[in-house]
């Protein structure tokens, strides 16, 4: 449509026409927004403090359904897999990458990774994830068919000098 996508406050998605600026449309959420994408004339947003994943029709203009945590807390990254279409959402407690479903949720896998999880990236030219950690830990998963297995876990500078991970 042209238009910017933000979140904002204690629950809402805006529309940005970017011409005017102007907000064009508002949809409203249970909590605050983190991470999010777009695919398929869908948002999918982490909402930690609502204990889920909502799933935004943007046709309809309204929140469709929210997907549970399942006892997983604090999920902050999201990333859509562009070649499985998986919905890829990292967790901080406890430290999960898991692996979803777009069309129902349904958990396809969950595998540990670093902890405090930051963001993450799927690579467009080599079949990878990469999930970047406040522990001082990039994790790099290789993608095999539905699913992912770690090749290595690369400790930054900043993990040399710390105590140990926070969040494993």
């Amino acid at each position: 449509s042209g238009r910017l996508i933000a979140g904002y406050g204690a629950g809402g998605l805006a529309f940005v026409d970017p011409a005017g600026p102007r907000v064009a449309a508002t949809i409203g959420l249970p909590a605050h927004p983190e991470g999010f994408q777009v695919a398929g004339g869908r948002v999918f947003v982490n909402l930690p403090d609502a204990g889920g994943i909502g799933v935004v029709d943007l046709k309809a203009g309204k929140l469709a359904t929210l997907w549970p945590n399942r006892g997983r807390r604090w999920n902050f990254p999201l990333a859509i897999d562009p070649q499985s279409s998986a919905v890829a959402v990292v967790y901080r407690l406890p430290a999960r990458l898991v692996l979803l479903d777009p069309s129902s949720g349904a958990e396809r896998q969950a595998l540990p990774t670093c902890g405090d999880a930051d963001d993450l990236f799927f690579d467009l030219h080599r079949p990878r994830l990469y999930v970047s950690c406040g522990d001082g830990h990039l994790d790099v998963l290789v993608r095999q068919g539905p699913g992912c297995t770690r090749l290595s876990l690369i400790a930054t500078v900043q993990a040399r000098h710390m105590p140990g991970p926070r969040f494993l």
